[in-house]
């Protein structure tokens, strides 16, 4: 018998880490459940993963990497940045789970 734990939300998780460049960057992931199933087919979770470089000053951080779901573009990644926003590429992903392996995989990319 397989036993599939279910996972409570919403998750807020973030952590930096310094990357062998000696940058310094900020990985945050947020899934919450919604009430606006339209936004957010089917079930209606949000899901943000983001990596941030720090400046390490109080300068505001560069969005890096952005991954995130809502109609119209389902899962998807905004491909562009730092420099276009409104750029974005459908990443193949069902669910906030899959979504987040993906974004693992960005993160050990960016941290190399």
């Amino acid at each position: 018998m397989i036993v599939v734990k279910k996972t409570m939300l919403p998750i807020k998780r973030s952590r930096v880490v310094i990357a062998k460049s000696n940058d310094l960057f900020v990985i945050e992931v947020s899934i919450e459940q919604t009430d606006d199933f339209d936004k957010y087919p089917p079930d209606g979770i949000k899901a943000t993963f983001r990596i941030l470089k720090s400046s390490g000053g109080v300068e505001e951080n560069e969005l890096v990497v952005l991954i995130d779901n809502h109609k119209p573009f389902d899962y998807h990644e905004h491909d562009k940045l730092p420099e276009e926003h409104n750029s974005r590429k459908r990443i193949g992903a069902n669910n906030w789970q899959e979504a987040w392996q993906l974004f693992d995989l960005k993160v050990k990319e960016v941290i190399k």
